[in-house]
């Protein structure tokens, strides 16, 4: 794969995980306002999933925007994950080691987050 054909790869990644966090958010702004909810609350990380799907019809709408915002959250760890194995297939594995490093640290943060 070209230097060239990679960063295409990477571009797509990051103009793909913008537009689904959008849509996700936009969506569940318009279900919390039909919920009767003008500003939703937010949610605790490993509680969007739970609140998609328990019994509580009006809590949907929070869900699928805060699934929004873990997209977003996300899709730079997708895109250091990405570089690493890119790196790892050109045998450039200071760099591979490297972002992986970073992703790590990313990840960790997303997770050790309050909430």
């Amino acid at each position: 794969m070209s230097v060239a054909s990679e960063r295409v790869v990477v571009e797509r990644l990051l103009q793909g995980g913008m537009v689904v966090s959008t849509l996700l958010f936009l969506g569940g702004m318009l279900a919390a306002s039909s919920e009767g909810r003008i500003t939703p609350r937010g949610l605790p990380l490993f509680a969007i999933a739970a609140a998609a799907h328990d019994g509580n019809a009006g809590h949907v709408g929070e869900a699928v925007a805060a699934m929004g915002v873990l997209v977003l959250a996300a899709t730079p760890v997708v895109r250091v994950l990405a570089l690493a194995w890119l790196w790892a297939r050109e045998r450039d594995f200071r760099f591979m080691w490297i972002s992986l490093a970073v992703a790590a640290v990313l990840a960790f943060s997303i997770l050790s987050g309050k909430g």
